[in-house]
């Protein structure tokens, strides 16, 4: 009969324990997007009528979060339970389709509940697809540059609409011709801001628009501001856009 080497037990209880350790500290963006794959799954099984090119977008797609607090009111970022609606505004569908469940903002218990088709005014659609860039950007590119709260602020509300002035190179990766950079000229530049508190500094992300709708928004760049530089730099604060998930 072989003899088990002690050395075996201990790698073994040490594989174990970490992978113990390691379930126990998820990242917030782990069960975002854990929870996100439930959703799209819950999507995808209960929408027989998609095409396959509708159904490629849903695979491929990050959603946008509409929450609202779980007693009503404007979504929280700090309220122990809230509705979150991942929600895709889908190509050719006239419909927004959100998959509602209940969860704290970690999303950690976060479970699809129902599927919900809502049709949403047209500005309200783009809206949500110009957040979802400038969401995308604040992740990829701002992270270790904001606090959690001010993260979860960027993910979980919506922003504020904003006109500003914010000077920025309209050819920043170098590949634009004359008449590319002489056609961006012609745009508005748009900021979407998100602000945790009156008394703290704002996260805002810039970008241009043809319209104000933000038919087409580009995101250029983004930074976290005191009041005093985005009041600098603001020509106007645009009525609030989108809605909260609301209870359906």
């Amino acid at each position: 009969m072989s003899k088990t080497r002690p050395w075996f037990f201990a790698a073994v209880f040490g594989a174990v324990l970490l992978a113990g350790l390691l379930a126990g500290c998820r990242s917030r963006e782990w069960y975002e997007e854990r929870a996100v794959a439930r959703a799209r799954e819950f999507l995808l099984e209960n929408s027989p009528e998609l095409t396959t090119e509708q159904r490629a977008f849903v695979r491929y797609n990050l959603p946008v979060l509409l929450v609202e607090g779980i007693f009503g009111g404007g979504g929280s970022a700090v309220s122990d339970a809230s509705q979150i609606c991942p929600t895709w505004v889908i190509p050719g569908c006239e419909e927004a389709y959100l998959v509602f469940g209940v969860s704290d903002i970690r999303m950690q218990s976060w479970y699809p509940n129902r599927l919900i088709r809502k049709r949403f005014p047209t500005d309200d659609k783009t809206f949500f697809t110009a957040v979802n860039a400038a969401r995308k950007y604040v992740q990829n590119g701002m992270y270790y540059d904001i606090s959690a709260h001010e993260f979860n602020c960027t993910r979980f509300q919506m922003p504020q609409l904003r006109r500003t002035d914010f000077e920025f190179s309209l050819n920043p990766d170098g590949k634009a011709d004359a008449a590319a950079i002489e056609k961006r000229k012609k745009l508005t530049q748009f900021s979407l801001v998100w602000t945790p508190s009156e008394e703290t500094n704002s996260v805002a992300v810039y970008g241009l628009a043809a319209k104000s709708d933000l038919t087409g928004f580009t995101v250029y760049g983004g930074g976290v501001m005191s009041p005093e530089y985005l009041k600098k730099h603001t020509l106007e604060v645009l009525p609030q856009r989108g809605v909260s998930a609301g209870k359906q």
